[in-house]
Protein backbone atom coordinates (compact mmCIF):
# COMPACT_ATOMS: atom_id res chain seq x y z
CA UNK A 1 0.00 0.00 0.00
CA UNK A 2 1.27 3.47 -0.87
CA UNK A 3 -0.49 6.69 0.11
CA UNK A 4 0.81 10.21 -0.52
CA UNK A 5 -0.81 12.92 1.61
CA UNK A 6 -0.73 16.44 0.12
CA UNK A 7 0.31 19.43 2.17
CA UNK A 8 -3.28 20.71 2.57
CA UNK A 9 -4.31 17.44 4.26
CA UNK A 10 -1.32 16.82 6.53
CA UNK A 11 -2.69 18.83 9.47
CA UNK A 12 -6.01 16.99 9.38
CA UNK A 13 -4.20 13.65 9.19
CA UNK A 14 -2.10 14.55 12.22
CA UNK A 15 -5.21 15.54 14.20
CA UNK A 16 -6.76 12.17 13.39
CA UNK A 17 -3.71 10.31 14.69
CA UNK A 18 -3.65 12.42 17.86
CA UNK A 19 -7.33 11.69 18.52
CA UNK A 20 -6.80 7.95 18.00
CA UNK A 21 -3.86 8.03 20.40
CA UNK A 22 -6.06 9.54 23.13
CA UNK A 23 -8.68 6.81 22.72
CA UNK A 24 -6.58 3.64 22.38
CA UNK A 25 -3.01 2.37 22.54
CA UNK A 26 -3.01 0.68 19.12
CA UNK A 27 -4.20 1.85 15.71
CA UNK A 28 -5.66 -0.63 13.24
CA UNK A 29 -4.90 0.19 9.60
CA UNK A 30 -7.19 -1.33 6.99
CA UNK A 31 -6.27 -0.62 3.37
CA UNK A 32 -8.78 -1.30 0.61
CA UNK A 33 -8.81 -0.42 -3.06
CA UNK A 34 -11.03 2.64 -2.68
CA UNK A 35 -10.38 3.80 0.92
CA UNK A 36 -8.09 3.73 3.95
CA UNK A 37 -9.59 3.08 7.39
CA UNK A 38 -7.95 3.95 10.71
CA UNK A 39 -9.63 2.70 13.90
CA UNK A 40 -8.86 2.00 17.53
CA UNK A 41 -10.46 0.39 20.58
CA UNK A 42 -9.64 1.25 24.18
CA UNK A 43 -8.14 -1.38 26.46
CA UNK A 44 -11.35 -1.53 28.49
CA UNK A 45 -13.34 -1.91 25.22
CA UNK A 46 -15.55 1.03 26.20
CA UNK A 47 -14.46 3.54 23.53
CA UNK A 48 -14.18 3.11 19.77
CA UNK A 49 -13.05 5.51 17.03
CA UNK A 50 -13.14 5.08 13.25
CA UNK A 51 -11.87 7.35 10.46
CA UNK A 52 -12.42 6.56 6.78
CA UNK A 53 -10.32 8.31 4.12
CA UNK A 54 -11.48 8.10 0.51
CA UNK A 55 -9.08 8.13 -2.45
CA UNK A 56 -9.77 11.83 -3.03
CA UNK A 57 -8.15 12.66 0.32
CA UNK A 58 -4.75 11.55 -0.99
CA UNK A 59 -2.58 12.90 -3.76
CA UNK A 60 -1.91 9.28 -4.77
CA UNK A 61 -3.25 6.01 -3.37
CA UNK A 62 -2.70 2.40 -4.48
CA UNK A 63 -2.92 -1.12 -3.08
CA UNK A 64 -0.73 -3.96 -4.33
CA UNK A 65 -3.06 -6.95 -4.82
CA UNK A 66 -0.21 -9.36 -5.67
CA UNK A 67 1.10 -9.47 -2.10
CA UNK A 68 0.63 -12.79 -0.25
CA UNK A 69 -0.66 -10.89 2.82
CA UNK A 70 -3.73 -9.61 0.97
CA UNK A 71 -6.98 -11.01 2.39
CA UNK A 72 -10.46 -11.18 0.87
CA UNK A 73 -14.00 -10.75 2.16
CA UNK A 74 -17.40 -9.77 0.78
CA UNK A 75 -16.22 -6.22 0.05
CA UNK A 76 -13.11 -7.31 -1.83
CA UNK A 77 -9.36 -7.50 -1.15
CA UNK A 78 -7.87 -5.71 1.83
CA UNK A 79 -4.79 -5.50 4.04
CA UNK A 80 -5.18 -5.08 7.81
CA UNK A 81 -2.51 -4.56 10.48
CA UNK A 82 -2.04 -3.04 13.93
CA UNK A 83 0.64 -0.55 14.97
CA UNK A 84 1.46 1.28 18.21
CA UNK A 85 -0.39 4.60 18.25
CA UNK A 86 2.31 6.72 19.89
CA UNK A 87 4.94 5.49 17.42
CA UNK A 88 2.80 6.46 14.42
CA UNK A 89 1.94 9.85 15.92
CA UNK A 90 5.62 10.58 16.56
CA UNK A 91 6.60 9.56 13.02
CA UNK A 92 4.05 11.89 11.40
CA UNK A 93 4.67 14.85 13.71
CA UNK A 94 6.34 17.89 12.16
CA UNK A 95 7.05 20.91 14.33
CA UNK A 96 6.68 24.45 13.10
CA UNK A 97 4.79 25.76 10.09
CA UNK A 98 3.89 22.74 7.97
CA UNK A 99 3.09 24.71 4.83
CA UNK A 100 6.49 26.36 4.82
CA UNK A 101 8.52 23.23 5.58
CA UNK A 102 6.90 20.17 3.98
CA UNK A 103 6.15 19.25 0.41
CA UNK A 104 4.17 16.06 1.18
CA UNK A 105 3.97 13.07 3.53
CA UNK A 106 3.93 9.48 2.27
CA UNK A 107 2.97 6.24 4.01
CA UNK A 108 4.21 2.90 2.64
CA UNK A 109 3.00 -0.43 3.92
CA UNK A 110 5.02 -3.54 3.06
CA UNK A 111 2.40 -6.25 2.78
CA UNK A 112 4.15 -9.17 4.49
CA UNK A 113 2.65 -12.01 6.51
CA UNK A 114 3.26 -12.55 10.22
CA UNK A 115 5.64 -10.45 12.31
CA UNK A 116 9.23 -9.61 11.41
CA UNK A 117 11.54 -7.25 9.60
CA UNK A 118 9.45 -7.45 6.44
CA UNK A 119 6.36 -6.16 8.29
CA UNK A 120 7.24 -2.49 8.16
CA UNK A 121 5.25 0.69 7.83
CA UNK A 122 7.42 3.46 6.42
CA UNK A 123 6.60 7.14 6.92
CA UNK A 124 8.44 9.44 4.52
CA UNK A 125 8.44 13.22 5.03
CA UNK A 126 9.65 15.24 2.03
CA UNK A 127 10.80 18.74 3.00
CA UNK A 128 10.87 21.67 0.61
CA UNK A 129 14.57 22.06 1.34
CA UNK A 130 15.20 18.71 -0.35
CA UNK A 131 15.72 16.68 2.83
CA UNK A 132 13.82 13.41 3.34
CA UNK A 133 13.04 11.94 6.75
CA UNK A 134 12.23 8.22 7.11
CA UNK A 135 10.54 6.37 9.97
CA UNK A 136 10.30 2.58 9.75
CA UNK A 137 7.83 1.02 12.18
CA UNK A 138 7.08 -2.66 12.72
CA UNK A 139 3.46 -3.71 12.62
CA UNK A 140 1.52 -6.85 13.50
CA UNK A 141 -1.06 -8.60 11.38
CA UNK A 142 -4.60 -8.14 12.67
CA UNK A 143 -7.42 -10.61 12.09
CA UNK A 144 -10.06 -8.86 14.21
CA UNK A 145 -12.38 -6.56 12.31
CA UNK A 146 -13.19 -3.50 14.41
CA UNK A 147 -16.64 -2.39 13.35
CA UNK A 148 -19.43 -0.43 15.00
CA UNK A 149 -22.50 -2.63 15.26
CA UNK A 150 -25.08 -0.01 16.26
CA UNK A 151 -26.38 2.13 13.40
CA UNK A 152 -27.29 5.76 14.00
CA UNK A 153 -30.75 5.08 12.55
CA UNK A 154 -31.66 2.89 15.53
CA UNK A 155 -31.35 5.67 18.13
CA UNK A 156 -34.37 7.72 19.23
CA UNK A 157 -32.55 10.88 20.33
CA UNK A 158 -29.95 13.07 18.63
CA UNK A 159 -28.44 16.54 18.64
CA UNK A 160 -26.04 18.49 16.44
CA UNK A 161 -23.61 21.24 17.47
CA UNK A 162 -21.38 23.43 15.34
CA UNK A 163 -17.69 23.96 16.03
CA UNK A 164 -18.16 27.53 17.43
CA UNK A 165 -20.78 26.24 19.86
CA UNK A 166 -18.44 23.50 21.09
CA UNK A 167 -15.41 25.79 21.37
CA UNK A 168 -14.26 25.95 25.00
CA UNK A 169 -16.87 23.43 26.16
CA UNK A 170 -14.28 20.97 27.46
CA UNK A 171 -12.60 23.66 29.58
CA UNK A 172 -15.57 23.86 31.93
CA UNK A 173 -15.06 20.36 33.31
CA UNK A 174 -12.36 19.36 35.77
CA UNK A 175 -9.57 17.08 34.58
CA UNK A 176 -9.99 15.03 37.77
CA UNK A 177 -13.53 13.98 36.86
CA UNK A 178 -13.83 10.65 35.08
CA UNK A 179 -17.52 10.51 34.17
CA UNK A 180 -19.85 12.78 32.25
CA UNK A 181 -23.59 12.76 32.91
CA UNK A 182 -25.83 13.98 30.12
CA UNK A 183 -29.47 14.67 30.98
CA UNK A 184 -31.89 15.22 28.13
CA UNK A 185 -35.52 16.28 27.72
CA UNK A 186 -37.64 18.40 25.40
CA UNK A 187 -35.84 21.60 26.39
CA UNK A 188 -32.32 20.41 25.53
CA UNK A 189 -29.42 18.73 27.29
CA UNK A 190 -27.45 19.32 30.50
CA UNK A 191 -23.82 18.18 30.76
CA UNK A 192 -22.76 17.53 34.34
CA UNK A 193 -19.63 16.31 36.15
CA UNK A 194 -19.05 15.73 39.87
CA UNK A 195 -15.96 16.77 41.82
CA UNK A 196 -15.03 13.81 44.00
CA UNK A 197 -12.78 14.10 47.04
CA UNK A 198 -12.11 10.39 47.24
CA UNK A 199 -13.18 7.09 45.76
CA UNK A 200 -15.80 7.41 43.01
CA UNK A 201 -17.85 4.67 44.65
CA UNK A 202 -18.34 6.83 47.76
CA UNK A 203 -20.96 9.37 46.67
CA UNK A 204 -20.90 11.06 50.08
CA UNK A 205 -17.46 12.55 49.30
CA UNK A 206 -18.72 14.56 46.35
CA UNK A 207 -18.21 18.20 47.24
CA UNK A 208 -19.42 19.93 44.08
CA UNK A 209 -20.71 19.61 40.55
CA UNK A 210 -20.30 21.45 37.25
CA UNK A 211 -23.37 21.78 35.04
CA UNK A 212 -23.50 23.20 31.51
CA UNK A 213 -27.05 23.44 30.07
CA UNK A 214 -27.44 23.64 26.29
CA UNK A 215 -30.88 24.66 25.09
CA UNK A 216 -32.33 23.28 21.89
CA UNK A 217 -32.28 26.72 20.26
CA UNK A 218 -28.47 26.70 20.49
CA UNK A 219 -28.26 23.48 18.47
CA UNK A 220 -28.41 23.02 14.75
CA UNK A 221 -30.67 20.03 15.22
CA UNK A 222 -32.28 18.39 18.26
CA UNK A 223 -34.59 15.39 18.61
CA UNK A 224 -35.74 13.88 21.91
CA UNK A 225 -38.44 11.24 21.84
CA UNK A 226 -37.97 10.48 25.55
CA UNK A 227 -36.17 11.93 28.56
CA UNK A 228 -33.58 10.53 30.91
CA UNK A 229 -29.85 10.57 31.52
CA UNK A 230 -26.79 8.61 30.44
CA UNK A 231 -23.26 8.44 31.87
CA UNK A 232 -20.10 7.99 29.79
CA UNK A 233 -16.35 8.62 29.97
CA UNK A 234 -15.22 12.26 30.12
CA UNK A 235 -11.68 11.59 28.84
CA UNK A 236 -12.78 10.24 25.47
CA UNK A 237 -15.48 12.91 25.18
CA UNK A 238 -12.82 15.62 25.51
CA UNK A 239 -10.75 13.92 22.80
CA UNK A 240 -13.75 14.01 20.46
CA UNK A 241 -14.37 17.69 21.20
CA UNK A 242 -10.72 18.58 20.60
CA UNK A 243 -10.75 16.87 17.20
CA UNK A 244 -14.00 18.46 16.03
CA UNK A 245 -13.12 21.96 17.24
CA UNK A 246 -9.56 21.76 15.85
CA UNK A 247 -10.82 21.06 12.33
CA UNK A 248 -13.99 23.20 12.70
CA UNK A 249 -16.30 20.26 12.11
CA UNK A 250 -19.96 19.98 13.08
CA UNK A 251 -20.52 17.12 15.52
CA UNK A 252 -23.66 15.04 15.95
CA UNK A 253 -24.61 12.70 18.80
CA UNK A 254 -27.01 9.76 18.70
CA UNK A 255 -28.13 8.16 21.95
CA UNK A 256 -30.96 6.32 23.65
CA UNK A 257 -30.94 4.98 27.22
CA UNK A 258 -28.36 3.36 29.50
CA UNK A 259 -26.70 0.11 28.37
CA UNK A 260 -26.61 1.40 24.78
CA UNK A 261 -23.58 3.33 23.46
CA UNK A 262 -23.67 6.97 22.50
CA UNK A 263 -22.41 7.49 18.94
CA UNK A 264 -20.74 10.69 17.72
CA UNK A 265 -20.20 11.59 14.08
CA UNK A 266 -18.34 14.56 12.57
CA UNK A 267 -19.66 16.15 9.36
CA UNK A 268 -20.48 12.78 7.85
CA UNK A 269 -20.42 9.12 8.82
CA UNK A 270 -16.80 8.87 7.64
CA UNK A 271 -15.84 9.83 11.22
CA UNK A 272 -17.44 7.79 14.00
CA UNK A 273 -16.98 7.54 17.74
CA UNK A 274 -18.79 5.21 20.11
CA UNK A 275 -18.64 5.49 23.91
CA UNK A 276 -20.14 2.91 26.23
CA UNK A 277 -22.67 4.19 28.76
CA UNK A 278 -22.82 3.19 32.40
CA UNK A 279 -25.90 1.37 33.58
CA UNK A 280 -27.79 3.44 36.16
CA UNK A 281 -29.82 1.17 38.51
CA UNK A 282 -33.50 1.98 38.24
CA UNK A 283 -33.00 4.52 35.45
CA UNK A 284 -35.82 4.39 32.92
CA UNK A 285 -36.72 6.75 30.12
CA UNK A 286 -40.01 8.60 30.57
CA UNK A 287 -42.09 9.29 27.51
CA UNK A 288 -42.93 12.99 27.16
CA UNK A 289 -46.60 12.16 26.70
CA UNK A 290 -46.76 10.62 30.18
CA UNK A 291 -48.71 12.94 32.48
CA UNK A 292 -48.22 13.63 36.16
CA UNK A 293 -51.39 11.67 36.94
CA UNK A 294 -50.01 8.54 35.29
CA UNK A 295 -46.79 8.93 37.29
CA UNK A 296 -48.76 9.08 40.54
CA UNK A 297 -50.68 5.99 39.52
CA UNK A 298 -47.43 4.13 38.86
CA UNK A 299 -46.21 4.96 42.37
CA UNK A 300 -49.35 3.71 44.09
CA UNK A 301 -48.82 0.61 46.17
CA UNK A 302 -45.05 1.12 46.68
CA UNK A 303 -43.62 0.44 50.11
CA UNK A 304 -41.38 3.48 50.65
CA UNK A 305 -39.57 1.87 53.57
CA UNK A 306 -37.90 -0.62 51.19
CA UNK A 307 -34.66 0.49 49.54
CA UNK A 308 -35.42 -1.14 46.21
CA UNK A 309 -38.59 0.97 45.88
CA UNK A 310 -36.72 4.25 46.40
CA UNK A 311 -35.10 4.16 42.96
CA UNK A 312 -37.78 6.33 41.40
CA UNK A 313 -36.66 9.33 43.45
CA UNK A 314 -34.70 11.91 41.46
CA UNK A 315 -32.29 14.34 43.07
CA UNK A 316 -33.67 17.19 40.97
CA UNK A 317 -37.32 16.63 41.88
CA UNK A 318 -39.39 17.84 44.80
CA UNK A 319 -40.02 14.52 46.47
CA UNK A 320 -42.77 15.69 48.80
CA UNK A 321 -44.85 17.00 45.89
CA UNK A 322 -44.77 13.59 44.20
CA UNK A 323 -46.42 11.80 47.12
CA UNK A 324 -50.17 11.91 47.41
CA UNK A 325 -52.14 11.82 50.66
CA UNK A 326 -52.52 8.03 50.69
CA UNK A 327 -48.78 7.42 50.36
CA UNK A 328 -47.97 9.99 53.08
CA UNK A 329 -50.38 8.34 55.52
CA UNK A 330 -48.91 4.92 54.74
CA UNK A 331 -45.38 6.21 55.22
CA UNK A 332 -46.32 7.84 58.54
CA UNK A 333 -47.84 4.61 59.78
CA UNK A 334 -44.73 2.66 58.85
CA UNK A 335 -42.45 5.32 60.33
CA UNK A 336 -44.27 5.39 63.66
CA UNK A 337 -43.66 1.64 64.09
CA UNK A 338 -39.93 2.27 64.63
CA UNK A 339 -37.97 5.11 66.20
CA UNK A 340 -35.81 5.71 63.16
CA UNK A 341 -36.09 4.28 59.66
CA UNK A 342 -33.55 5.01 56.95
CA UNK A 343 -34.28 4.58 53.28
CA UNK A 344 -31.27 4.80 50.92
CA UNK A 345 -31.67 5.30 47.18
CA UNK A 346 -29.15 3.83 44.71
CA UNK A 347 -27.87 6.60 42.48
CA UNK A 348 -26.72 10.16 43.02
CA UNK A 349 -29.05 10.96 45.93
CA UNK A 350 -30.14 9.33 49.20
CA UNK A 351 -33.44 9.89 51.00
CA UNK A 352 -34.02 9.49 54.75
CA UNK A 353 -37.35 9.18 56.51
CA UNK A 354 -37.13 9.98 60.24
CA UNK A 355 -39.99 10.09 62.76
CA UNK A 356 -40.35 10.91 66.45
CA UNK A 357 -41.55 8.39 68.96
CA UNK A 358 -45.10 9.70 68.83
CA UNK A 359 -45.26 9.48 65.05
CA UNK A 360 -46.29 13.11 64.71
CA UNK A 361 -43.26 14.20 62.65
CA UNK A 362 -42.65 13.30 59.00
CA UNK A 363 -39.48 14.64 57.39
CA UNK A 364 -37.99 14.02 53.95
CA UNK A 365 -34.49 15.31 53.48
CA UNK A 366 -32.32 15.56 50.34
CA UNK A 367 -28.56 15.37 50.82
CA UNK A 368 -25.61 13.20 49.98
CA UNK A 369 -25.03 11.73 53.47
CA UNK A 370 -27.86 10.10 55.44
CA UNK A 371 -29.13 11.80 58.59
CA UNK A 372 -31.70 10.98 61.23
CA UNK A 373 -34.25 13.19 63.00
CA UNK A 374 -34.03 12.44 66.73
CA UNK A 375 -36.07 13.52 69.73
CA UNK A 376 -34.51 16.43 71.64
CA UNK A 377 -32.79 15.40 74.87
CA UNK A 378 -34.76 16.19 78.03
CA UNK A 379 -32.95 17.59 81.09
CA UNK A 380 -32.26 15.14 83.85
CA UNK A 381 -33.47 17.51 86.59
CA UNK A 382 -36.08 20.28 86.64
CA UNK A 383 -34.87 23.27 88.63
CA UNK A 384 -37.06 26.14 89.85
CA UNK A 385 -36.39 29.30 91.79
CA UNK A 386 -36.76 27.60 95.18
CA UNK A 387 -33.82 25.29 94.47
CA UNK A 388 -31.44 28.27 94.25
Amino acid sequence: MKAIIPIVSIKGFQNVLTCLDKVGDDITIEARQDRLILSTLSLTRTAYANFTFSRSFFESYSLDLSSPAIQHDDEGPFLRCTIIAKALVSACRVRGNIEEKIHNLSVYLNAAEGVGENCRLTVEVLFKSGCIKFHKLLYQSCLENLQLIDSVDTFQNSWELSAPAMNGLAEYFSSKAEEMTMKFNDDGIVLQTFNDAGDDSDKSKRFGATMVPIERVAMNQFLAQNEGQIVFSLKEFKAILAFAVGLRLTMSAYFDVSDRPIVFTAESENVKFALATINIPGEKSIQPSQSQASQSAALEGLDLTQAENALFLDDDADWASQLDDIEIEAAQANASASASTSVSASGNARANVGASGSGSAYVIEEEFAPSTVRNPKRPKYDLDDDDW
